[in-house]
């Protein structure tokens, strides 16, 4: 893997070291993940056992309700406080797509758009039903669970955004307080980050912001622009403030609530590319 770092100040982004490097992302992952419910990336030779077979981008590790959670390719599993492995599910149903991950209290979604993978408490359960919606991205604005690029009812829906009731983690299209919106424009729906006020979009072909109409909330699309699709499903990272994403023009671009730049350049990148926006350390780190 190959990796750039820049460093976050008051004027954006400056890098530290433009040319790419070699450096593991497993001590990064679980040491320093500020947020819950977010998701990171890890190559298989940072990691001994059973998992280092695994090709990028898995494993991922994902960190719920403090605990944290190594996604594999068909599995989920809990690494424990010493550092060992407890298989919790396997043999999940999966087409080798990365995982999507929404946290929500004491339960979270987690689809890897073949399977949903529902958490309550301590408790998982596999759904891989037709009529179940799964989802390429998922995310948790104010309680409520957005999924994007879904599959749901025996039809394919890249460009749709679905939405649950508040506090649920059910997408019943049936409910009145359940939605969703077409986003064409935009392309394959591959991720979603939440900000403060709105919830940004990233397709293939372009980024776009959802914005709550009206309530119970429902979502209306405000366009940011020309920007470029994502170069990827995990190239982006971000706080409830602002977002980084590495475009597909090669460009690392900041969005933020009524704005949105480029702060770097580092080249075009495959879709295996991986954004981490390391806050104690006022980093963000780029791989590919």
């Amino acid at each position: 893997m190959r990796e750039y770092l820049f460093q976050i100040g008051l004027k954006g982004l400056r890098p530290m070291n433009v040319s790419p490097i070699n450096s593991g992302y497993l001590d990064l992952a679980l040491n320093v993940l500020p947020l819950e419910g977010t998701l990171e990336a890890i190559t298989g030779s940072d990691l001994v056992g059973p998992l280092s077979n695994y090709s990028w981008p898995f494993p991922q590790v994902t960190r719920l309700d403090g605990e944290i959670y190594l996604l594999g390719h068909n599995s989920v599993s809990l690494l424990n406080s010493d550092y060992s492995i407890s298989t919790i599910l396997s043999d999940i149903p999966s087409k080798g797509y990365p995982w999507a991950v929404a946290e929500l209290g004491k339960g979270a979604i987690l689809s890897n758009f073949y399977s949903i993978v529902t958490k309550e408490g301590k408790n998982f359960t596999v759904n891989s039903d037709d009529n179940k919606p799964v989802a390429r991205a998922l995310c948790n604005y104010k309680g409520q669970i957005l999924a994007g690029n879904v599959y749901a009812y025996g039809e394919y829906r890249p460009s749709y955004v679905m939405w649950a009731k508040v506090g649920s983690l059910d997408f019943n299209l049936d409910s009145p307080s359940a939605g969703y919106i077409y986003l064409e424009d935009i392309g394959e729906i591959l991720a979603m980050h939440s900000l403060i006020n709105a919830v940004v979009v990233f397709g293939t072909l372009g980024v776009t912001m959802l914005v709550p109409a009206t309530a119970p909330a429902m979502f209306g699309s405000q366009s940011l622009g020309s920007l470029p699709g994502i170069a990827g499903q995990l190239a982006y990272s971000g706080t409830p403030a602002v977002c980084y994403y590495l475009g597909v023009d090669g460009n690392v671009w900041e969005v933020g609530l009524g704005k949105s730049k480029v702060v770097a350049y580092i080249g075009k990148a495959t879709n295996s590319a991986c954004l981490y926006l390391d806050l104690p350390r006022e980093v963000l780190r780029i791989g590919f």
